[in-house]
């Protein structure tokens, strides 16, 4: 150790141009630093009163080495939130607070959030109200002086808890302490309490403040404005299986209040969140019980639509930029609150600042840390200012540095008269302190529900103390889990779970009187449909440049060379050289015939592929934002569809064209009757793009999209004439030959190939005398339209319209092809709802 410290002093030391410590050695410093104060924060949870030795000695930093990491580029210039000296640093370290500060602290970070909730607020919350500046206002923390155990909790109490309990049983149960209320009741080996009739929601905050002195009338005037959820008995059950995901969960929760969800697993976690926001897919899942809002039972439909919800699988354009992200979610959602929709750019801006993303809010979101991609997602759900916002797994995949920031972040934005409900993982001690309410979830049910200070003294009372020197997020979360290591395992760690989730059951606290039913929070108000329509085009043509015309360009390159490929593979078929030049020949030999048949199998059944896959990938890429954006309900299907359309049709007709024309330049043009050609081939190219792109929508498995088109293009090749001639094709081939539009392009291409050639040449056949005369055998197919008779591709026109029926047919099936598409897309989406 000693050697360590020796060694530090050691290092030289490079000196800046202004004559400042390089920042690598400051960082140095700091991971020192760092490394002392983790020590610090052990010895805090454990409520050691003797400190362990710091790992590399009394080290403390110089004011000039912490001036100099404040203003280390990566973390921007200083804001209000790094220099408060009571708040936690903008990389997420606390402050330790010098001994002179708070005396007999021994420099403990020892933050407990549920001390704001001792203390009276100094004036009631306007809604709305926050701008640049109150946005980065940040509420004093307050440090915890260790309580000795009063007498009211009785000695059996005091010998269960461990040290590291010690510090968050202070106030007097209203579960399991004895007093005058309670009745022993022997259930199994415990005392059971009667049940107290409910308090109403002024009475219970003003005993929990201590704020008997202060008329209920004011009190009562000031919860009027916060928002209050109860959960009574709900259950979320899935439709197929009957199966109960959730059951029998009741609590409540108020503004105010940061609730911290410690579920077993995620997907009871996303389960919770999504039956408190009223976003479960209703096609899989219904709810039963009652959910109340200020005092409204309140229906699905309406409660989505005032819970702003962070799912932690959101998405958003990976070419955006973070400003840009929160700019467009702004054009299209806002609150029905006006008071909340002034200052849309100075509150974007403000949010940015306040959670560490000025420095990368003109960087692309795909070249941003995986944890400003959760900071993003929690920026634009905040910026609806939300009266209930819950959050799943927002500090998922974070470092702890990170989590420290975030979820004070969140706990301040919950003191502003917010309700903030999150999912986390097992927080650290220091963390778990700044969460106000705990629910415990195992098995869908919840195992204990309550202040996050009342939860160990709660399991000390019931048996299940948790052990010194752990973590009692970590230990209870692994109490609660089910082992699945062996079948008695799984019988004994479920039979423990129903037990703990009976207990509370019985012993938990009923739920407050919500009073007379209250003002609503305000709703989240779409864009008209217009708005829609222009936002996404400002997105799609100006966010988004130029990396749109970037991928369009190489597709154009793309269909360019392949059509070059192609083209040089079959030169000259379609013209003969005569008088030093190149000219079009109106007759030609027979055995050309098989070569153009197989220039237009290559152009409608093998070359296409690559340039339509180039194509769709957009979409495939896109696919996970549209699902995210059309669960927000940002815009409607229609007009995304509406937009890309429009906004596709001159990219999509160059590639074909650059797909087309070079190809065909090379081969030979017809000067009157290519236009047809032309047309045919577009036509077929968007009906197979129609069907990659339902496919895309359809399935989420790429395995399975990539078979689906294989067997569906094998199948279409086979179509063609040119694989088989139509009279040896069964008739349950040419009846699913009708579905496909190879059939149709195929013969509208080779008839207007073969009709214009007057004369085919046969000069290889053998030369015979007949009758005394020398002649040439002639050829078995005399002309362009004998070889469309042979191969059975005449037709008429029986439409009266200047286009042969098989073009007709194209048509008609491209028109069918792209409605299922639209038609699709809709149908699934709903179906994933």
């Amino acid at each position: 150790m000693s050697s360590r410290k020796e060694q530090n002093r050691k290092m030289p030391r490079e000196t800046s141009e202004g004559g400042g410590i390089k920042t690598s050695e400051d960082l140095h410093a700091w991971s020192i630093y760092r490394q002392n104060l983790n020590s610090d924060f052990t010895d805090s949870a454990l409520g050691s009163c003797e400190k362990s030795p710091m790992p590399y000695g009394n080290f403390h930093l110089r004011e000039t080495t912490m001036q100099s990491i404040l203003s280390n580029p990566k973390y921007g210039p200083k804001s209000e939130l790094g220099s408060n000296v009571y708040t936690y640093l903008k990389f997420g370290l606390p402050r330790v607070l010098p001994p002179h500060v708070y005396p007999g602290l021994d420099n403990s970070s020892g933050y407990d959030s549920t001390d704001e909730e001792r203390g009276i607020r100094t004036g009631p919350h306007v809604r709305g109200s926050h701008s640049v500046d109150n946005l980065n206002s940040v509420a004093r923390s307050k440090f915890d002086s260790f309580y000795p155990m009063t007498n009211e909790l009785g000695e059996f109490q005091q010998s269960r808890l461990a040290k590291s309990e010690l510090n968050l049983a202070r106030d007097k149960s209203k579960y399991w302490i004895p007093d005058g209320n309670i009745r022993s009741q022997e259930i199994g080996s415990r005392a059971s309490a009667t049940t107290p009739l409910p308090k109403s929601r002024s009475e219970k905050k003003t005993s929990e403040m201590g704020m008997n002195s202060i008329p209920a009338a004011s009190i009562e005037a000031e919860l009027a404005q916060y928002p209050h959820i109860q959960l009574r008995d709900c259950s979320l059950v899935e439709k197929a299986s009957k199966l109960r995901l959730l059951e029998g969960l009741t609590m409540e929760a108020q503004g105010g209040e940061l609730v911290g969800v410690l579920a077993t697993n995620a997907e009871n976690g996303s389960l919770f969140c999504d039956l408190l926001s009223g976003t479960y897919p209703s096609k899989q899942y219904y709810s039963e019980g009652q959910i109340l809002l200020n005092g409204h039972r309140i229906t699905r439909s309406r409660l989505r639509s005032r819970v702003s919800y962070a799912r932690s699988n959101h998405c958003f354009p990976e070419n955006l930029s973070v400003r840009q992200v929160m700019l467009f979610r702004a054009y299209l959602q806002e609150s029905e609150d006006n008071v909340r929709n002034k200052d849309v750019k100075g509150r974007i801006e403000a949010l940015i600042e306040d959670l560490g993303l000025a420095q990368v809010k003109h960087a692309r979101v795909k070249n941003i840390t995986a944890s400003e991609k959760r900071r993003l997602n929690l920026a634009v759900h905040l910026l609806l200012d939300a009266d209930v916002t819950v959050i799943d797994q927002p500090t998922n995949g974070m470092d702890i540095f990170d989590t420290f920031f975030l979820v004070e972040y969140l706990r301040q934005w919950a003191s502003r008269g917010r309700l903030i409900v999150i999912t986390i993982h097992p927080p650290t001690y220091e963390i778990l302190t700044m969460i106000s309410k705990v629910v415990l979830v195992s098995m869908g049910r919840i195992i204990y529900c309550g202040k996050r200070r009342e939860m160990l003294p709660y399991f000390a009372f019931i048996d299940y103390p948790c052990p010194a020197y752990k973590n009692p997020s970590d230990y209870y979360l692994d109490l609660v889990t089910l082992d699945d290591l062996s079948q008695d395992a799984i019988l004994e760690s479920r039979q423990r779970i129903v037990h703990l989730a009976t207990t509370f059951s019985l012993k938990a606290e009923p739920l407050s009187d919500p009073g007379p039913p209250g003002m609503l929070p305000p709703k989240f108000k779409a864009a008209q449909w217009i708005v829609q329509i222009m936002a996404l085009m400002v997105r799609d043509v100006g966010y988004l440049y130029p990396y749109n015309i970037i991928f369009w360009a190489k597709t154009w390159l793309l269909a360019g060379i392949i059509s070059l490929l192609f083209g040089l593979f079959f030169i000259g078929i379609r013209w003969k050289y005569w008088n030093s030049s190149w000219v079009e020949d109106p007759s030609f030999e027979q055995d050309n015939v098989v070569n153009r048949f197989g220039l237009i199998h290559v152009l409608l059944c093998f070359a296409l592929w690559p340039v339509l896959c180039s194509m769709v990938q957009i979409k495939g890429n896109q696919r996970a934002v549209l699902q995210s954006e059309l669960q927000e309900r940002l815009y409607s299907n229609i007009c995304f569809h509406l937009v890309k359309n429009i906004l596709e049709l001159i990219p999509v007709c160059l590639t074909y064209a650059a797909y087309i024309i070079p190809g065909l330049a090379l081969v030979g043009v017809h000067q009157d009757i290519d236009y047809l050609v032309l047309g045919t081939v577009v036509l077929h190219l968007e009906c197979w793009r129609q069907v990659l792109e339902f496919l895309l929508t359809a399935f989420n498995n790429k395995i399975l999209i990539l078979i689906s088109s294989a067997v569906l293009g094998f199948i279409a090749n086979l179509t063609t004439t040119f694989s088989i001639h139509s009279k040896d094709t069964p008739y349950w081939a040419r009846s699913l030959s009708l579905g496909f539009p190879n059939f149709w392009a195929f013969r509208s291409i080779t008839r207007t190939e073969f009709e214009s050639i007057e004369v085919l040449r046969c000069s290889t056949n053998p030369v015979i005398t007949e009758n005394s005369i020398i002649k040439q055998v002639p050829c078995g197919l005399p002309d362009g339209p004998g070889v469309i008779k042979y191969f059975e591709l005449n037709e008429e026109s029986t439409s009266g319209l200047p286009i042969p029926d098989s073009l007709l047919s194209l048509c008609v099936m491209y028109i069918l092809l792209k409605m299922l598409n639209v038609l699709g897309s809709i149908f699934f989406q709903i179906h994933r709802k």
